[in-house]
């Protein structure tokens, strides 16, 4: 059975606007192929509404059933849900929908007024041409219902559809430049165009008026009025915004609205009064704006995947947080610089989130943490023709106790920015607090930031790599300053090795060594000082570099070749050996030789001459239909045969013409562009590099006519002679001298540098694997002697310290899990999607499993894709991490099982017998009170019972019974295990007591049993007097903890994990 992706986090919550209920108490959105639920007071995901196929593309609530929602995908399926339930009501096809065509929008359409038949208004996109066109659909067969309206729409792309169904019956469509006024009772229109012709960005309809409000490209808002009339409709401008215009929201009785653009600030217009109000500095880019219905609140859709909940005193009061985005900021940097990091204190995901943060991610609970700020600069706002940079943090390490980031500043124009921050955790906060904040610590940016040890904190150790090729390492020592009285880091040594490039590091499982790549060499240092210990370099070949040029020929024939080919081929290969061994000109014209014989004989024949052009059609279309020979391989060919091919000369003046004005005019206008939007910069560095390339062109030409033509020319490759026409059209090649260069160069050897490098652990400590361009190198540091090597081209490196698992993703993306000493692959899967990082995160619940069987029994392996989603692979029917059941010790009083959550802990005892024992789940290290804390405070908090509920019967779980022995002998002793729930009964059965008394009776005729009998009798009295004092006990003692728990309900309690 193999493993199948399954989605952990990621995935757009705001590619389309979302929705509120009637009570404005939750927030409906488009997740794919989901509608997502979420409430706006807890921001907690409520349910999911599921059943689509295909993506969806928009959502409204039923017009005459508002605990209805509709939606409508991209396939075209209409669907529709009770949302309370989470039940699919129906799903309907549109009938005149093609397979290569898309919905584009969807509205619902009151057409007639009150009346319970439901319609919809949708745009399809032909797939082919990239038309659009509108109809009206009924919403309960799918069927297209003919309309007295012939307005037709261009292809200028997806147009913006609002629909009035409230007040008006009016229709609006903005499509590019046009916009169309539409009354759907009479489906008469009106069309108009922006000013300027500047296309539209966004439309929304009035909720009171018959009015109309757009946004364009250079950020003004227009509102239309007076339309659908003969006359032109009447405008008024709004402008603030400098950039396109994204979402634009009327308030509910519409004296307001709000507006948004690409600054980062949601603003606030009143239409009457024209006045503004800000709210700047927001998270990002505001794509969508949503009122609440009872104009309570406003919902602002963010392009991280967030929504923030802005209140009527224009301040956010809540954060709808999912997996933060990091939105394209048209640098071409990489968005996840620093991969997916595991966060050893927590098991948490760390990865970039924000501009200039990071975001941490817990895949336990499924849930985003926090955003932490590490730059703690304010981002720059986007500008339309000017590429703005912002603070980028480009590598993070992380301990039990420190973070370690380095952050930079690079406008391509100025010397970059480098600090290097180290960050300590603080319990009481529950975050990171800045400890140590280094400028400049390297030149140009970080390669790589690592600490010695991820669990440990004494003498911990931190090295840091940058591109001046430094390796520096840090210590946590006493600060010099007076005013300070923490430790802090500072850099106790640094080394390089010959100036070579370096890109990895990675120290040893104690910190006592550290591994760093450096070009093709392996170099292991002391940590503490950096003394180099031992440096590894494999011969050539192994590690992928080029060291010799191979030639091969086949060693079969080919299409019933003649038998004398295998003796010149093999004639040829010894020509070549001699070649490369003796450097004789001798042999190079000897080899000239051999190679003529068969040429000449064809060259003197002149075969050309000898075929009509019949003969000459039926060779061309032959050699076109050699399908494993490439085009150039065909054109050399004709030249060989003397065929030739010319177009008419009207055909060429129209070819001409045509490359003239459309290809040459179109690059000229994008090189222009690209030209515009260098900076200075780039244009130093364009310079810089055609100067470099006129040179190596010139100094190529001079090679190969030195070289490369005299031994191309020897294998009859190619001519150079001065070509001669003929009456016939064709060309003759005249003789030609051969210049020879003795001093021909052996190529050089190219160096295939690391790009990763890993220490494995445990047993295998000693090992090292290297990763190179084309190699994956595994190096025993006990003998210093290369132990495997693999022939895999690396893109990503993952390693899990548990198992000694390795994870490697390949260039052509292939994943491959093996153990260093066995490099046999375990698991190996290919097609793998697109991705920006990999990592191991230990299993909240360990299987008990060999590695062979499930190599994810203690580890699961994450990946970050390109569509910044992270997945993980699991096998189809397997949950992931269950949850053990929840057990108490101690032992609760009768009335507790009645209650909400002695109800819950005694509900599996129930059903069983109470010899049964005891399951105490493994869901953490530590007793079953933690155990239930933990079970406790991960309940989801909209569907708890009330506090005050709760609170007294789970406090009492947490306190252990006071325990009063009874004399008794130790056969009759017996320990029993309570769940909460269970009741303690008295233990002395009535009928036990008359049997033992009728025995008594019926044995009085012998005097050793009489004496027996009478023992008995008085043993069992006595112990029936201590369990009445016992019993007493316990209700002195029940008494006691009852006042005690009634002073612990009335106080604060603060759990503290």
């Amino acid at each position: 059975m193999d493993y199948e992706f399954h989605h952990l986090a990621g995935g757009s919550i705001v590619d389309y606007a979302p929705v509120y209920d009637p009570d404005g108490e939750y927030l409906f959105f488009i997740s794919g192929e989901v509608i997502k639920i979420y409430s706006t007071v807890s921001t907690q995901l409520v349910r999911l509404l599921e059943g689509a196929k295909d993506p969806l593309i928009n959502i409204e609530l039923d017009i005459g059933n508002k605990d209805i929602i509709v939606g409508c995908s991209a396939g075209g399926e209409i669907l529709s849900w009770s949302w309370h339930t989470a039940e699919l009501k129906s799903s309907v096809r549109l009938q005149e929908k093609k397979k290569e065509n898309e919905i584009t929008n969807f509205k619902l359409l009151n057409l007639y007024g009150k009346s319970e038949l439901s319609y919809a208004l949708v745009c399809v996109m032909d797939g082919k041409t990239k038309k659009v066109e509108w109809q009206v659909v009924d919403r309960t067969t799918g069927a297209r219902i003919s309309t007295n309206c012939d307005l037709k729409l261009m292809n200028l792309g997806k147009p913006y559809v609002e629909v009035d169904n409230r007040n008006f019956h009016n229709l609006v469509i903005a499509q590019y430049t046009n916009i169309y006024f539409i009354n759907y009772k009479t489906w008469n229109f009106q069309r108009g165009s922006s000013a300027h012709r500047i296309p539209f960005t966004a439309l929304k309809i009035h909720p009171t008026e018959e009015c109309v409000a757009t946004g364009d490209e250079r950020g003004r808002i227009f509102l239309w009025r007076e339309f659908g009339g003969n006359k032109l409709p009447l405008t008024s401008l709004y402008h603030w915004h400098h950039t396109p215009v994204r979402s634009i929201a009327f308030t509910v009785y519409g004296a307001n609205f709000w507006s948004s653009a690409r600054e980062k600030v949601l603003v606030h217009w009143n239409i009457e009064l024209e006045q503004k109000h800000y709210l700047p500095r927001m998270t990002a880019e505001i794509l969508h704006i949503v009122v609440n219905p009872k104009n309570a609140e406003v919902a602002a859709c963010m392009s991280d995947n967030g929504v923030q909940i802005v209140g009527t005193d224009k301040q956010i009061f809540n954060n709808l947080q999912e997996f933060t985005y990091v939105t394209n900021d048209k640098t071409k940097n990489s968005k996840f610089p620093i991969g997916l990091r595991l966060n050893p204190r927590t098991n948490t995901l760390v990865l970039n989130g924000r501009i200039g943060s990071l975001q941490f991610y817990n895949t336990y609970t499924k849930s985003l943490i926090y955003n932490l700020n590490i730059v703690n600069e304010n981002a720059l706002s986007t500008e339309r023709d000017h590429i703005l940079y912002d603070t980028r943090v480009t590598k993070a390490a992380f301990n039990i106790d420190w973070m370690a980031t380095g952050e930079v500043f690079n406008d391509e124009q100025h010397l970059p920015e480098l600090r290097l921050k180290f960050w300590k955790y603080e319990e009481k906060s529950q975050s990171y607090t800045l400890n140590t904040e280094i400028e400049l610590p390297h030149e140009d940016g970080f390669k790589a930031i690592e600490f010695s040890n991820a669990y440990q904190v004494d003498n911990l150790l931190c090295a840091t790599v940058g591109d001046d090729n430094l390796i520096r390492m840090w210590s946590l020592e006493d600060s010099d300053s007076i005013h300070r009285k923490e430790k802090t880091w500072c850099c106790i040594a640094q080394n390089c090795y010959k100036n070579f490039p370096i890109e990895s590091i990675s120290f040893s499982q104690d910190g006592s060594l550290l591994a760093a790549g450096y070009a093709n060499t392996l170099c292991v240092y002391i940590s503490e000082n950096l003394k180099m210990k031992a440096s590894l370099t494999t011969s050539p070949g192994l590690d992928g570099s080029i060291a010799k040029v191979q030639v091969k020929l086949p060693s079969k024939t080919v299409n019933n070749a003649p038998p004398d080919v295998m003796k010149e081929r093999k004639q040829t290969m010894e020509l070549f050996t001699n070649i490369l061994e003796t450097k004789d000109d001798s042999l190079l014209k000897e080899l000239k030789n051999s190679l003529n014989k068969a040429e000449d004989s064809v060259t003197n024949a002149d075969i050309s001459e000898k075929l009509d052009e019949k003969q000459k059609m039926s060779l061309h279309n032959q050699i076109l239909q050699m399908h494993e020979l490439n085009l150039f391989q065909k054109i050399l060919i004709y030249q060989r045969m003397g065929l030739r091919s010319c177009l008419p000369r009207q055909l060429k003046f129209k070819v001409l013409s045509y490359f003239q004005t459309n290809i040459h005019s179109n690059q000229l206008q994008r090189l222009e562009q690209m030209l515009h939007s260098l900076n200075l910069r780039h244009r130093y560095k364009a310079k810089y590099r055609l100067q470099h390339f006129t040179k190596r062109k010139r100094n190529y030409d001079d090679e190969i006519a030195k070289n490369l033509v005299p031994l191309m020319d020897v294998l009859h490759l190619t001519r150079d002679a001065t070509h001669v026409k003929r009456r016939n059209g064709l060309l003759k090649q005249d003789q030609h001298q051969i210049l020879l260069n003795r001093d021909i160069k052996p190529p050089e050897a190219a160096i295939a540098n690391i790009t990763k490098v890993q220490f494995a652990a445990g047993d295998y400590a000693h090992l090292v694997v290297a990763c190179t361009e084309r190699r994956v190198l595994i190096w025993n540091l006990l003998t210093l002697r290369l132990q495997s090597v693999l022939k895999l081209s690396v893109d990503h490196m993952s390693f899990d310290p548990q198992t000694n698992l390795i994870a490697l993703v390949t260039l052509d993306r292939q994943l491959h899990i093996f153990q260093p000493n066995v490099p046999l692959p375990i698991y190996q899967r290919y097609n793998i999607p697109k991705l920006y990082g990999i990592a191991w995160i230990p299993r909240r619940h360990p299987k008990h499993r060999s590695i062979n069987v499930d190599w994810q029994a203690q580890s699961t392996l994450y990946f970050l894709t390109q569509t910044q989603e992270v997945k993980y692979l699991v096998h189809p029917n397997e949950k992931q991490d269950i949850e053990p059941p929840i057990v108490f010790d101690n032992v609760a009083t009768p009335s507790l099982q009645y209650t909400t959550f002695g109800t819950f802990a005694t509900k599996s005892v129930v059903e069983r017998p109470t010899n049964t024992n005891r399951y105490t789940g493994p869901l953490l290290i530590g007793n079953s009170e933690r155990t239930a804390v933990q079970a406790f405070m991960s309940m989801a908090v909209h569907t708890m019972p009330p506090i005050s509920l709760l609170c007294e019967d789970f406090v009492k779980s947490m306190l252990r019974s006071v325990d009063i022995s009874c004399p008794a002998k130790p056969a009759e002793t017996s320990t029993t295990t309570h769940l909460n729930g269970d009741i303690e009964m008295n233990g002395v059965v009535e009928g036990s007591d008359s049997e033992d008394d009728n025995n008594y009776q019926g044995d009085r005729n012998t005097a050793t049993e009489n004496t027996t009998a009478m023992k008995r009798k008085d043993i069992l009295m006595k112990t029936e007097e201590l369990r009445k004092q016992h019993k007493e006990l316990n209700i002195t003692v029940e008494k006691e903890e009852e006042r005690r728990l009634r002073l612990i309900a009335q106080q604060t309690i603060d759990f503290d994990f």
